[in-house]
C-alpha cells in the first residue's frame, strides 16, 4: 500500500511539473496604453477620468462646505476640517484642499492624452453601425481636453498666481526643473487656447450625429469655452493681477464678456422665469437654459442632502446652517434692509421678506 502511494505521488508530481513547463503565464494590465486604444469606450473613459478632476464642493471638508468658512454659514459639528479656516490652522502648508495636486494631475492627463491618444481610426470598428457617430465624438475629444487643461490652469493661477507651466508630457528630470511662470502669461495662454478651439469644439451636443439622450450637458462646448475665456480675461484685468491698471486688459475683458453674452443669446440661453425652479425636483431639466457648464453628479447621490437636511430626517445631519448674517442680508419686500423697513416685525422676523428667502432658508414654521 505504501509503495502504491509513493508511485502515485511521483506520477502526480511529474504530471504537474510537465504541465507547468508547458503553460505560459502572462500578467496583463488592463489599463495600459494599448488597452485604452482598443475602442471608443476605453478612450472615452480616459476623458471621463479627466472630467472627474473638476472642482466641486458637496461637503468636501468633513461634511462642511466652504460657505461654513465664511460668514454665510456655520457647520453644526466642531470636529471637522472647516474649523482650520478660522482657528489659525489654515496656512500654505495646510491648504485644506487638493486644488494644486488635482489640477496638475488633470493637466498631466491632458498632456498625456494629446500626445498618445489622438489620431486613432479604430479600423476594426468601421463596420459598426455607430462608427461615424463615435468618430465624431472621438474627434471632438482633443478640444474638450484642451479646454479642461486651460480650466485647470485657470483654477491654479486664480488661487496661486504665478505657477509652473507645461503643455507637454514631462520627464522626471524636467518636472523637477520647472519654475513658476508669471500669472499674466498663464492668463494669455488660457485666452489663446480658448480662441483656438472655440470654433472647433462641438457647439450643441443635441445636434450631433445620433445624440445621446439625455443630452450630454456635462461636456464642454463652445459656450463653455467662451465663458472660460471671459472669466480668465476678467481676472487678468482685476487689481489682483493688473497692478498697473492697464486699460487694454479691461478692454479685452469687456470684449470677451460681450462675446459670451451674445453667443448665449444666439443659442437661446435665458434665465429661468421663476427662482423656485432652481430648487424644484426637475431643476436641471427646467433650468438647463441658464446653465452654461456645471460639474455633474450622479442623480442617486445624496451626500449634499444628508449633510444639510435638518437633523431628525432620515440620515440627515443638519450640518451647514445659515448664519444670522445671511438671514439679515435678505431685504424686505419693499426693497429696504430689515432694519430700515416698516414691514419688519421683531416678533415675526421672517414675514415680508424677499420671496427668495423662503426658498433658501429653513426656519421655524417653514413648510
Amino acid at each position: 500500500m505504501k509503495l502504491k502511494k509513493l508511485i502515485y505521488g511521483i506520477l502526480t508530481a511529474t504530471v504537474l511539473s510537465a504541465c507547468a513547463d508547458q503553460m505560459e503565464y502572462h500578467e496583463y494590465n488592463n489599463y495600459d496604453e494599448d488597452y485604452v486604444k482598443l475602442n471608443f469606450g476605453n478612450v472615452g473613459g480616459l476623458i471621463t477620468d479627466i472630467y472627474l478632476k473638476l472642482d466641486t464642493d458637496f461637503g468636501n471638508y468633513s461634511g462642511a462646505m466652504l460657505a461654513s468658512a465664511t460668514d454665510e454659514a456655520e457647520y453644526a459639528y466642531t470636529s471637522n476640517d472647516i474649523v482650520d479656516f478660522y482657528d489659525g490652522s489654515w496656512s500654505s502648508t495646510n491648504a485644506k484642499n487638493s486644488m494644486w495636486t488635482t489640477c496638475y494631475e488633470g493637466i498631466a492627463n491632458c498632456n498625456h492624452y494629446l500626445e498618445k491618444f489622438t489620431g486613432l481610426t479604430f479600423p476594426e470598428l468601421e463596420l459598426n453601425d455607430d462608427y461615424v457617430a463615435q468618430m465624431g465624438r472621438y474627434n471632438n475629444y482633443p478640444y474638450e481636453v484642451r479646454f479642461l487643461r486651460a480650466y485647470f490652469y485657470f483654477n491654479l493661477v486664480r488661487q496661486y498666481g504665478d505657477v509652473p507651466f507645461s503643455d507637454h508630457m514631462l520627464s522626471a528630470e524636467e518636472s523637477n526643473t520647472l519654475s513658476r511662470r508669471p500669472a499674466q502669461e498663464i492668463f494669455d495662454y488660457i485666452i489663446s487656447e480658448c480662441d483656438e478651439i472655440k470654433d472647433l469644439i462641438i457647439e450643441d451636443y443635441s445636434k450631433v450625429d445620433r445624440p445621446i439622450s439625455p443630452v450630454e450637458g456635462g461636456r464642454a462646448n463652445k459656450l463653455t469655452v467662451l465663458a472660460l475665456k471671459a472669466r480668465a480675461a476678467l481676472f487678468a484685468a482685476s487689481p489682483l493681477f493688473n497692478t498697473n491698471n492697464n486699460p487694454e486688459l479691461w478692454h479685452r475683458a469687456a470684449l470677451a464678456n460681450m462675446e459670451v453674452v451674445n453667443a448665449c443669446e444666439t443659442a437661446g440661453m435665458t434665465l429661468v422665469p421663476k427662482y423656485e425652479t432652481l430648487w424644484a425636483v426637475k431643476n436641471y431639466s427646467d433650468g438647463i437654459k441658464e446653465i452654461i457648464f456645471g460639474r455633474r453628479a450622479n442623480k442617486a447621490a445624496s451626500s449634499a442632502e444628508s449633510y444639510n437636511y435638518p437633523a431628525g430626517l432620515t440620515g440627515s445631519k443638519g450640518g451647514n446652517c445659515p448664519t444670522q448674517t445671511l438671514v439679515d442680508a435678505y431685504e424686505m419686500t419693499d426693497g429696504k434692509p430689515y432694519g430700515e423697513s416698516d414691514l419688519y416685525s421683531p416678533s415675526d422676523p421672517y414675514i415680508n421678506r424677499d420671496p427668495r428667502f423662503e426658498l433658501t432658508i429653513a426656519h421655524n414654521g417653514s413648510t
